[in-house]
């Protein structure tokens, strides 16, 4: 008997960290997917689901979990999922967070209020996953003592949402594609098939058929075959550039605002909005930056050479070739070091497999620098 596919959604209990209250919370399953391929970014570009689905939610849609009660807005991760209320007020940074974020809640015309409320009006998949990510990270903003590390992640995260944009617009459009070509593969034959029928009938048409009378009798002008195609032809065309216009954009959010616009109002009264990839990795780039400068120098290890990398890969991407070159260059030495001092082999496989992007990557870029240069 075969295996009734599995869902890979999971609906989850969640208790709010915030407000205290409890929420049924859609979690996307760790056993659902595995990634085939990642780019140099490490964005995993290439998904294997354990079960084909109609629509494959993008893992991204899932990484932060917000409270659509108060908006508070978290990493999802399993311990958040059950954590109490009570639990958190040893937490002093988190004290100070929910306090502040409650606070500015209550402001209607708070930054944190117009997010909120983007977000709750919001029905469209890529509008709501990058207003969850700003939430996140302007949350994350409210403590004294901010994770550098964290707020790199969800902007790298980010960014690989503007990169998957496409997907998140239409999530079937790739699947009903080969389904739609099949279908207007077969309707042409039957077309061809029957076109040779139809015009051995147009003579009869002409004749018996499309000649109108008036009231009285009196014969009217007739209407031939080819005219009733032209017209037809011409419907069809009107019809074609009506389509054509442009749609209302799907991520327009209260008083007929696009999402673009939104953000960069809001950019206005708060720089950490990226409008796109490039402005996103920008962001995630200068907090890995600060993150690996609080790394003590004796530390040696496959974390650290994958930061380093990783640091690398952005400027490179951001078009910084010489400070791309200069972390590549720090990686390699980091990797060959964690070799030297590594017993274990898994690690090791690591750091070579870093080593070798790095290298990789760093001749990337002198090849960059070179075709600016020339």
């Amino acid at each position: 008997m075969d295996k009734k596919p599995i869902s890979p959604l999971e609906s989850v209990l969640a208790t709010c960290q915030a407000c205290g209250k409890g929420y049924l919370e859609q979690r996307l399953s760790p056993q659902a997917y595995r990634v085939t391929a990642s780019d140099t970014d490490f964005y995993p570009a290439q998904r294997v689901w354990l079960h084909p689905q109609p629509n494959r939610p993008t893992p991204l849609a899932y990484f932060m979990q917000t409270c659509p009660n108060c908006f508070f807005t978290t990493e999802s991760r399993e311990a958040l999922f059950q954590a109490k209320p009570h639990l958190v007020e040893k937490d002093l940074q988190v004290t100070l967070q929910i306090q502040r974020h409650q606070e500015q809640l209550e402001r209607p015309v708070s930054l944190l209020s117009k997010l909120a409320q983007a977000y709750r009006c919001c029905q469209h998949s890529f509008c709501q996953v990058v207003l969850k990510f700003q939430l996140g990270i302007y949350d994350e903003k409210l403590k004294d003592q901010y994770s550098n590390y964290n707020l790199a992640r969800y902007y790298l995260r980010l960014a690989w949402v503007f990169r998957e944009r496409g997907q998140l617009d239409n999530p079937t459009a790739g699947l009903k594609l080969p389904q739609t070509k099949d279908k207007l593969d077969k309707q042409s034959e039957e077309h061809k098939k029957y076109l040779g029928e139809v015009e051995q009938l147009r003579d009869l048409l002409d004749r018996d058929f499309l000649t109108l009378s008036g009231p009285e009798g009196d014969q009217k002008e007739g209407y031939s075959y080819q005219e009733i195609l032209d017209f037809l032809q011409a419907d069809s065309a009107e019809t074609k550039n009506r389509e054509a216009l442009p749609a209302k954009d799907p991520n327009f959010l209260p008083g007929n605002v696009n999402l673009s616009t939104f953000l960069l109002d809001l950019r206005s009264v708060w720089t950490g909005v990226p409008l796109n990839e490039t402005e996103a990795l920008k962001f995630a780039l200068s907090y890995y930056h600060q993150y690996f400068r609080t790394i003590p120098q004796q530390a040696r290890s496959s974390s650290q050479v994958q930061t380093a990398y990783l640091i690398g890969e952005l400027f490179r991407r951001t078009g910084e070739y010489s400070q791309s070159q200069e972390f590549f260059t720090l990686a390699i030495s980091l990797g060959e070091e964690c070799l030297r001092q590594e017993k274990e082999t898994y690690r090791n496989a690591f750091a070579q497999k870093i080593i070798e992007l790095a290298t990789k990557q760093q001749n990337l870029a002198e090849r960059q620098q070179l075709g600016l240069a020339i």
